[in-house]
């Protein structure tokens, strides 16, 4: 993903180099109190109207991504996760907070307004005024089946559908957006957590069996070991590290058995199987404590995001099934 038109190329700067404050957005300048959105991606901020976000959207924003980290300059993890998501709006028209928990309007009041417009908007033309009050009361038999929209997965309730197959089909099973909502989850639920998970457990098998190697080493060559720790006191007073580096690139295999490595270990040989046995090592210091973090934070950024497609998952469906259930009427 490419930077929008209206963003200028990212800089590192981070303080003004005229008064030596710290700078922020994407134009570069001090706090001036104008309303700023941190980003879930680099931790910085940015100005709604340098990012041309309108002001009334401020309360709707559940997480959200600069154009430096969705472009994957800035930020950490898969650059297809950092999207920019938002909180479901109040369905009144003209209200911008976003909806309470299980309900589709931000309070009661704009609920009962929402209805109030809803139900002067059925005044359909062609219908009598009989028709247009058995239409209404029809509604109201069914507010308790619409005051529980989102309480239930809607496109897995086969009852739902049974009402008018046809409408159903229509309106929730052929939505694209929904269709590539679900993928996606799939693919992350099936594809890439287990895959780095499967890393997570592999690092950890190595690790393990890294430690075997180094308690193999200790006690095969222990009584040099000791001597030349023992030497190391005198000239320096400082005890020399017995353990070998261990650095692999491959290590979701293990190279060897710790006996085969041990056997062909020594000190003048850099590398044994791929695998790094210096015993210090400065170009590889950590690398396995580095790597799990990379793939602890990673495992966590995926499953934020499954969280996030499970939400945008049953928002869709929610908006799905309030367009079958409001269609419904007006066909009947």
């Amino acid at each position: 993903m490419s930077l929008p038109p209206w963003c200028p190329p990212y800089t590192a700067r981070k303080k003004s180099p005229v008064t030596g404050e710290e700078v922020y957005c994407i134009c570069k300048k001090t706090d001036s109190g104008e309303l700023m959105v941190g980003c879930d991606g680099c931790d910085d901020w940015f100005h709604f109207s340098c990012l041309k976000i309108p002001d009334k959207y401020k309360e709707l924003v559940f997480s959200f991504y600069c154009p430096y980290c969705q472009a994957g300059i800035t930020g950490v993890g898969p650059v297809q996760e950092r999207r920019t998501i938002w909180k479901r709006k109040c369905r009144l028209s003209g209200c911008f907070k976003p909806c309470r928990d299980a309900s589709k309007y931000c309070s009661e009041e704009h609920g009962e307004q929402y209805m109030k417009q809803a139900l002067a908007r059925l005044q359909v033309k062609g219908r009598t005024r009989n028709e247009q009050e058995l239409l209404v009361k029809r509604m109201l038999e069914s507010s308790h089946d619409f005051q529980t929209f989102g309480q239930h997965p809607f496109a897995d309730e086969p009852a739902v559908r049974q009402e008018d197959p046809s409408l159903y089909d229509t309106i929730v099973c052929e939505d694209q957006r929904l269709q590539e909502l679900q993928q996606n989850h799939k693919e992350l639920q099936e594809q890439t957590i287990p895959s780095i998970t499967k890393a997570l457990e592999s690092l950890r098998t190595y690790k393990q069996w890294l430690d075997d190697v180094n308690n193999k080493l200790l006690a095969a060559k222990g009584d040099s070991l000791a001597n030349d720790t023992r030497q190391t006191k005198k000239t320096n007073g400082k005890k020399q590290k017995t353990t070998i580096c261990g650095y692999y690139t491959h290590w979701e295999a293990l190279p060897c058995t710790p006996d085969d490595l041990v056997a062909q270990f020594n000190t003048t040989i850099p590398a044994i199987n791929g695998v790094c046995t210096k015993i210090n090592c400065h170009k590889h210091a950590n690398w396995s404590t580095i790597t799990a973090d990379q793939l602890a934070n990673q495992l966590r950024s995926l499953q934020a995001h499954d969280d996030r497609l499970r939400l945008l998952i049953n928002t869709r469906k929610e908006q799905l099934m309030i367009q079958f259930y409001e269609r419904s009427l007006l066909k009947n």
